[in-house]
């Protein structure tokens, strides 16, 4: 980050002192933030990085703001959740990190420092399969116990409904109407801002022209209340795995990540053709600003974190689970007699 970024993250900061931040500038000044009491919907298709989107924001806001995320991963387990925040803030390869590919020492060395700065921070993971009253009560629990600042919640389709309930939810598009709802009350009755990542129809790809593509309001799964309860919606594309090598200015799409501003409460919109655009590393999983030099070339890649020497030696084993107890934010020291967790 170089000193005019800086600055310009200061004056975030200082405009929207009482809100949570993703951590991508072009979001923040264009929504101002994560507001207490809202509802925030992440919607796209498979493959259009929703989880990792909003792994990236819990990372920003955990490692950047050092606030509290309580994070409900219904979707995959906490230990690959774990294993792909690693992948982020250690820049290594997923794939190295998660299969049987040998690690260089310094590899090693990378994960042993991001593990015990991570066991720092005020993360909070559950992957256990929930109803909504029960994420209700435990959320609740946490912003007492360990003023949780920020909600996270992958996916609300997979959300569970009360036995008691389920009479009254006769449709799929029912449960989810009423979680949806629950957890709009349940922003506001905790005072701060909870984010959800929703899916869209499978027929919303077939759609033949470009633009068409782009996902709109209407694609919303088991949409019911989805657009009416939640503060702003964000939907997500990706270009490039519709086959398009070029935007409609003549920009490589490779690695770019667009997020079309479909609904906010609170201001304005972006039209499909003129979503915000990030950067998505694939292989770190990784989000970054979207600069246009970086896709002027036939690629780009991540630069290495500066803080690394190639050459330092080490030798080092960590734990299987990696929030099974022992640090503060839900991931434990590492234990040098555990075998490597990949």
């Amino acid at each position: 980050m170089d000193i005019t970024d800086a600055i310009k993250k200061l004056e975030i900061n200082k405009k929207y002192p009482d809100t949570v931040l993703s951590g991508f500038k072009t979001l923040d000044e264009f929504t101002g933030g994560f507001q207490k009491g809202n509802l925030y919907i992440i919607a796209g298709k498979s493959s259009m990085c929703k989880s990792a989107l909003v792994l990236n924001i819990t990372r920003n806001v955990t490692v950047s703001q050092n606030k509290g995320v309580l994070f409900f991963t219904l979707e995959q387990s906490s230990e690959k959740l774990c294993n792909r925040l690693l992948a982020i803030e250690s820049e290594i390869e997923l794939d190295k990190i998660c299969s049987d590919k040998p690690l260089e020492a310094y590899e090693w060395a990378k994960i042993e420092l991001e593990v015990n700065r991570l066991t720092e921070k005020p993360l909070y993971i559950d992957d256990e399969k929930i109803t909504i009253n029960k994420l209700a009560n435990y959320a609740q629990r946490m912003v007492e116990e360990h003023g949780v600042k920020l909600i996270i919640v992958d996916d609300i389709h997979r959300l569970a409904i009360a036995d008691e309930l389920k009479k009254a939810t006769a449709t799929r598009e029912q449960e989810v109407s009423h979680n949806v709802r629950e957890l709009k009350a349940l922003a506001l009755e905790l005072n701060l801002p909870i984010i959800a990542i929703s899916q869209l129809n499978k027929g919303s790809d077939n759609k033949n022209p470009y633009a068409s593509k782009k996902p709109i309001l209407a694609d919303l799964k088991d949409s019911g209340s989805i657009e009416d309860e939640a503060d702003m919606i964000m939907l997500l594309y990706r270009p490039e795995k519709y086959g398009f090598t070029e935007d409609d200015w003549g920009m490589p799409t490779a690695g770019v990540v667009t997020v079309t501003i479909a609904k906010n409460r609170d201001g304005n919109t972006t039209a499909p053709d003129k979503g915000l655009k990030l950067k998505f590393i694939d292989k770190y999983v990784k989000f970054a600003e979207y600069e246009e030099d970086d896709f002027k070339s036939f690629g780009f890649d991540a630069l290495p974190n500066s803080t690394f020497d190639a050459d330092t030696p080490a030798s080092i084993r960590l734990g299987s689970r990696m929030n099974d107890g022992g640090g503060s934010g839900g991931f434990p020291y590492s234990n040098f007699d555990e075998e490597p967790p990949f």
